[in-house]
C-alpha cells in the first residue's frame, strides 16, 4: 500500500469513548477503550458520505478507497476516495458490475482490482473481477475468478493477486486463486496447496512476500477461530504461526512498520458482540502484543495504511446489519 502523501496537521484530535454500562446493573458491555502507554493512539477523522459496512478498502497513491458494500437501503457499487491531506471524501465512478458486499480489493501497478462478493447472505457469491484506473476514473471488466467467492482474504506478491479462503455456495472454503493482471488470467492453486483451515471473514496481510491468514469463522458467528496460517507463493507451501490472542472474525487488518495489526471484529462476549481489541503480530519474533484499542468497536470494515496511519472507516457497531460512518485512524505518532 502506497504511503506517499502527508496527512494534514489541521485534523481533529482523538475523542475517546467512555466505558458503557448496562442500565441499572453496572455491567460493562463494551471493552475498555483507554489507550495503552506506548501502544499508539486513535484519532478521529471526517466520516465517509454514507454509513456502510462490508465494503472493500485499499490505499493507492496516497488516497484511501472504499468500494461496494451495503448501506441501510441496500447494496451499492459506489467508490469513495478519502484524501488524508485535506481530510475530505469524494465519490468516484461506481464499478459497473453487480452491487455486492463482502468483496475484496487490491492494487497492482496503480490499478485497483475489485473482486468477488455476495448479493445476499450467505449467498449467492459472484466471481466478477473489475479494474479501476484512477487516471481516467474508469472501470473495465476482467476475467472472472475460477469460482464465485466472498468474504475471503487477499494479498499481493510479485505483482500477482492471491484470493484465499472465503465463502462459496454458502460454505466456508479453502480456495487459493492466483490472478496475474499482466495476462488477465486466473490459476486455481487449490488442488495443490489449499488453505489448511477452511474459513471466511478472516483477514490476510502480506509481509516479506508471505500472506498471513488470521482468524475468521467456519460456519457462523459462534464458530470464530484464532488460527494463523501463512502461505508462501514462492514455494506454494503453508506453515502455522502463533495464533491470534483474541479469536474473532470480521475484523480489520493492516501492516504497519513490518508488523500486522488486527483491529475490532465480531464474536465478543458483550452486548454489542463486537471487539475493540487491537493486537500486533511481529513476524520476526512470532509474537503478539496488545496495542491501544479502537475508540469505536466494530466489525465488517477494513483498513489501509497511508504515511504511518492506519485508517478504518465505517463498519458495524453491533452484530448483524448495523451501520456507522465513524472514521478513525491509528498511529504511534499520535501519542503525546
Amino acid at each position: 500500500m502506497t504511503r506517499s502523501r502527508h496527512h494534514g496537521s489541521q485534523l481533529s484530535p482523538s475523542i475517546f469513548l467512555a466505558v458503557l454500562f448496562a442500565a441499572g446493573c453496572g455491567q460493562q458491555i463494551l471493552p475498555d477503550t483507554e489507550p495503552i502507554p506506548g501502544g499508539g493512539r486513535w484519532r478521529a477523522f471526517n466520516p465517509p458520505p454514507v454509513e456502510l459496512h462490508e465494503h472493500a478498502v485499499t490505499a493507492m497513491d496516497g488516497f484511501l478507497y472504499a468500494v461496494g458494500g451495503r448501506i441501510p437501503d441496500g447494496l451499492i457499487a459506489s467508490l469513495y476516495r478519502y484524501d488524508p491531506a485535506t481530510n475530505q471524501w469524494t465519490q468516484q465512478a461506481s464499478h459497473p458490475g453487480t452491487a455486492v458486499d463482502h468483496m475484496q480489493a487490491a492494487v497492482v501497478d496503480g490499478i485497483l482490482y475489485a473482486i468477488g462478493g455476495t448479493t445476499d447472505w450467505p449467498g449467492p457469491s459472484v466471481a466478477e473481477t473489475y479494474a479501476y484506473n484512477p487516471a481516467n476514473n474508469r472501470w473495465s471488466q476482467k476475467s472472472s475468478m475460477p469460482k464465485p467467492t466472498a468474504a475471503m482474504g487477499i494479498g499481493v506478491v510479485d505483482g500477482k493477486i492471491y484470493l484465499i479462503g472465503g465463502l462459496s455456495s454458502s460454505h466456508a472454503v479453502n480456495f487459493v486463486f492466483e490472478y496475474d493482471p499482466a495476462t488477465n488470467t486466473w490459476d486455481d492453486l487449490t488442488p495443490t496447496c489449499p488453505m489448511p483451515t477452511p474459513r471466511d471473514h478472516f483477514a490476510a496481510a502480506t509481509v516479506n512476500g508471505k500472506i498471513h491468514c488470521i482468524g475468521g469463522r467456519q460456519k457462523d458467528i459462534n464458530s470464530i477461530v484464532n488460527v494463523h496460517e501463512v502461505f508462501d507463493p514462492a514455494t506454494q507451501q503453508w506453515e502455522s504461526r502463533a495464533p491470534m490472542p483474541t479469536a474473532r472474525a470480521g475484523f480489520s487488518a493492516a501492516v504497519l512498520n513490518g508488523k500486522i495489526l488486527i483491529m475490532g471484529g465480531e464474536g465478543a462476549n458483550n452486548a454489542p458482540g463486537v471487539f475493540s481489541d487491537n493486537e500486533e503480530y511481529d513476524p520476526a519474533t512470532n509474537t503478539w502484543r496488545r496495542l491501544s484499542p479502537m475508540t469505536a468497536p466494530r466489525h465488517s470494515t477494513q483498513a489501509a495504511v497511508i504515511d504511518g496511519v492506519v485508517y478504518v472507516a465505517a463498519g458495524s457497531p453491533s452484530l448483524g446489519r448495523t451501520f456507522t460512518d465513524v472514521h478513525e485512524g491509528f498511529s504511534f505518532s499520535f501519542e503525546p
